[in-house]
């Protein structure tokens, strides 16, 4: 949760998100007790409920209660049987996402019968429309005509999908799923659209789709499918899209061959040739397994979308030369203000070079507002320590005064002095999640807890410490308690995979305190 610094918003106090956590554990607690007396006594049972619910809770502890329920659909219905009290917080989640299986001889009318009645029918914001095969691998056309008008009559619909999976091509297929897409589009208040390997001829409807005014388009497929159906097919309208939120999948793993060099090259080229005209685009998320492209296509890409604020990249890092520096001729982002970036090597045998990824990401972030950086890497062959320095330097430099959430491999260990200037230079930091080199780095934390006000959650990776030795667990040990008692603000506390929660309690007056508990232990006690 974000407190933005330009409207002079303090921290909040931990006395109010602590709150905030005992009153869902405290309505969680209650509904178990309701539906244990549910199932021995029906009819007294409701009763109960019935006068204790509407003494006890309220509408929004309730609701905070169906959040964790979410995925037990039985539940959620046996609580909209229960009592009228319950009804409505319980109808709000269990008919907040439908879900659909279309070609299996699936009887729609069971599906659509409770979430088509007036007082369930408004909760709906989101249908997925999953296309599938019966049990013999035969797909059972459905009554199109039943289907448009059931979901013609979910008037509060904002998001919709249409997912198909392991599928042969039949004719039947391109029908049902065209027939779902002119549904979808003639829906005034559908602002989130999501596609899934639809078949071939799919694709000379994504034009019409593109017209709308949609906010979040996700599509997922083979590169093939994405390219020659999204980005290749008919050209894109000229004029400005509305698209702000852009998820592409493009999964290289479900085709039978390798993609060649050529291939790949055309591919990520295409897609970069055509994202120029998402002008309004805010968020880019690219999940590919492309294994080589050239910093041009990449950076030009990123170039072109002058209103990009948050870069979510999941690629192959090629980089491995021992000689490589970025492009400096090319132009850099400069609206970034939130990058995810998850990398995998070409080779598992081979080393990835910490110097050569630390300068790709610098390159990247350079020239934009950056708040939030978080980097993944699929490997522990990370080779070397110090390509992290140059990347320290870089964000205490340009992001000091803007980063609020760091999350840096835990093999990107950082020395005594390179971790200091990163808590010197970062006074705002809220999430923090770095490798760190021993009890040293721990002691200079401490020392300099009074810059980071600002901070909540703290993960270390220690790679000196063996807390499996009894005095070094000792040692941690005091030294957690002693940063969560100096450090007043701070919620969660780690280092090499035990925490250090802040819980609240009650003295013996009902007053509110706080106590210090390992809430989670991979090591002996």
């Amino acid at each position: 949760m974000f407190f933005p610094r330009s409207l002079g918003t303090q921290p909040p106090s931990v006395a109010a998100d602590s709150g905030s956590g005992d009153a869902r554990q405290r309505s969680k607690n209650i509904l178990a007790v309701f539906i244990q007396i549910y199932k021995r006594d029906t009819f007294r049972g409701i009763d109960y409920m019935d006068q204790n619910v509407r003494r006890d809770l309220g509408r929004d502890e309730l609701s905070h209660v169906f959040e964790f329920l979410e995925d037990c659909p039985k539940t959620l219905a046996a609580c909209c049987l229960l009592c009228t009290s319950l009804h409505k917080p319980a109808s709000s989640v269990l008919y907040c996402h439908l879900r659909l299986k279309v070609g299996s001889g699936f009887n729609l009318d069971s599906a659509f019968n409770s979430a088509s009645l007036p007082h369930n029918r408004i909760y709906v914001r989101r249908i997925s429309v999953h296309v599938v095969l019966n049990a013999d691998g035969e797909f059972i056309p459905p009554d199109i005509a039943q289907l448009q008008m059931c979901l013609q009559n979910f008037e509060n619909l904002t998001s919709a999908g249409c997912v198909l999976r392991g599928l042969r091509y039949v004719l039947e297929q391109d029908y049902v799923a065209l027939a779902l897409l002119t549904t979808f589009c003639s829906r005034p208040k559908i602002r989130n659209l999501s596609i899934c390997f639809l078949p071939l001829q799919v694709g000379k409807r994504l034009s019409d789709i593109l017209k709308r005014s949609l906010h979040k388009l996700s599509v997922t497929g083979t590169p093939a499918w994405v390219v020659s159906n999204f980005f290749a097919g008919p050209p894109l309208p000229e004029y400005d899209l509305e698209l702000k939120v852009l998820d592409l999948d493009v999964n290289s793993d479900l085709i039978a061959r390798p993609l060649s060099h050529d291939e790949e090259l055309f591919l990520f080229t295409s897609i970069a040739d055509s994202l120029h005209r998402f002008q309004k685009l805010e968020s880019l998320t690219f999940h590919g397994g492309f294994y080589d492209f050239t910093n041009n296509h990449l950076f030009s890409l990123l170039s072109q979308l002058s209103r990009l604020q948050v870069l979510n990249l999941c690629i192959h890092f090629p980089y491995q030369e021992a000689d490589y520096n970025p492009g400096f001729h090319l132009t850099r982002p400069r609206s970034l203000r939130a990058v995810y970036l998850g990398f995998r090597p070409i080779g598992y045998e081979s080393p990835l070079p910490a110097g050569n990824l630390c300068q790709w990401i610098s390159w990247i972030i350079h020239d934009s507002p950056l708040e939030v950086l978080r980097v993944s890497i699929d490997t522990d062959r990370l080779q070397g320590d110090a390509g992290c320095e140059i990347l320290i330097d870089e964000i205490v430099e340009r992001h000091g005064d803007t980063l609020e959430k760091l999350d840096l491999p835990s093999r990107m260990c950082l020395r005594r002095d390179v971790f200091k200037k990163l808590l010197r230079g970062c006074p705002y930091l809220e999430y923090l999640h770095v490798g760190i080199g021993g009890r040293e780095c721990l002691a200079t934390f401490i020392r300099q807890s009074a810059r980071l006000r600002y901070l909540r959650t703290v993960h270390f990776h220690c790679r000196d410490l063996n807390l499996n030795i009894g005095h070094q667990r000792w040692l941690v040990s005091c030294n957690a308690e002693e940063i969560l008692e100096t450090m007043k603000h701070l919620e969660l506390f780690s280092i090499n995979q035990r925490e250090w929660k802040r819980v609240r309690v009650s003295d013996e007056n009902g007053e509110p305190s706080y106590q210090l508990k390992i809430v989670h232990d991979f090591w002996p006690s």
